[in-house]
């Protein structure tokens, strides 16, 4: 009779299951539970089953029906990764703007606590450099190397700025670069310089997106990505990614706070999602309006065989490759 019992609960459960048209993968034990269903739970000798609460446990080892762990999106995790750090009281005068203060003619730097990515690493950002001043923006790649637009360049030569998180700067000097082999106005937008020497740790390089991303995206999703955007004056923008190297305005109200279209001036300052708190560079700008650029991701093998064009001008062999961000680690 017990038996019977358990059979007929167990027919409701895959009818429910059909229903819903999920698929799960049950585990069974046999040993002492109780039985529970809806919100009644009923004990049987020393076996138990739910149903409403959506899991079955017979023995010591439960059964899951309805109930299945979600799986890792990688759009929503992006997602959150900024939009957890907005508020609807934030403005664009008070936590949009990197440095609360910047000197460049003493090399003065005051970085704004209020920041609404302030608890995010950007120190590879470039903020100056003896060719454009405030344009002509570069990113750190590797402890060595700069990426940039090629359409907007500075030459060998060039002192490049990099600040750290407590205000201190450091200076390098351009000594080699590589232009895209195949650039054509305005693509691949892509120059690779070399420092004269390392950064230190305290300015961390960043890494970019790594070329097998699609695999990662799920087609069906409606969630549309932000991304870290920055302009010559330090803002720190946001913008939403639409596809390889393209960006589109955001339509969320938090989003939109940080929102300014691309100008003159801004070529070369980098795009990043967030991944596990790291900056990932998905592109440089080339284009203005909402802001696009050339996909680094489609690019990889290249701009390492720029990194060591670069080299070979300067006279050194740093052996530096970017690093491809592994979109695995938040399941490690």
């Amino acid at each position: 009779m017990f038996f019977g019992f358990i059979k007929k609960i167990i027919n409701l459960l895959k009818s429910y299951k059909k229903a819903v048209n999920e698929v799960v993968y049950p585990r069974v034990g046999i040993g002492s539970t109780s039985v529970g269903i809806g919100s009644t739970s009923v004990g049987i000798g020393s076996t138990s089953v739910g149903i409403g609460s959506t899991s079955v446990g017979i023995g010591s080892t439960s059964v899951g029906i309805g109930s299945t762990s979600q799986p890792f999106s990688f759009a929503l995790h992006c997602s959150k990764q900024i939009d957890d750090l907005l508020n609807e009281s934030m403005s664009m005068e008070v936590n949009g703007k990197v440095y609360i203060s910047q000197d460049h003619a003493t090399s003065g730097y005051m970085r704004n606590e209020d920041l609404w990515c302030a608890d995010l690493d950007i120190t590879c950002l470039s903020p100056w450099n003896s060719s454009g001043g405030h344009k002509k923006a570069g990113t750190l790649l590797t402890p060595r190397h700069v990426i940039g637009a090629a359409h907007y360049e500075y030459s060998v030569g060039a002192v490049v700025r990099f600040v750290e998180k407590n205000g201190t700067v450091h200076d390098r000097t351009v000594t080699g670069k590589a232009r895209h082999p195949d650039y054509k106005p305005h693509y691949p937008d892509l120059t690779i310089y070399t420092l004269d020497s390392d950064l230190p740790s305290t300015i961390k390089p960043c890494s970019v997106m790594p070329s097998n991303y699609k695999s990662y995206l799920d087609n069906t999703s409606k969630i549309k990505i932000p991304c870290l955007g920055l302009d010559q004056e330090e803002k720190a923008l946001i913008i939403d990614w639409s596809a390889g190297g393209r960006m589109r305005t955001p339509t969320d109200s938090k989003r939109r706070i940080f929102h300014e279209n691309k100008i003159g001036g801004d070529s070369g300052n980098p795009a990043f999602l967030v991944f596990d708190g790291e900056l990932v560079l998905v592109t440089v700008w080339t284009y203005g309006g909402a802001g696009g650029g050339t996909p680094v991701a489609d690019y990889i093998s290249d701009i390492n065989a720029m990194i060591t064009t670069a080299d070979i001008q300067a006279g050194v062999s740093t052996n530096y490759t970017v690093t491809e961000a592994d979109f695995n680690s938040i399941n490690k």
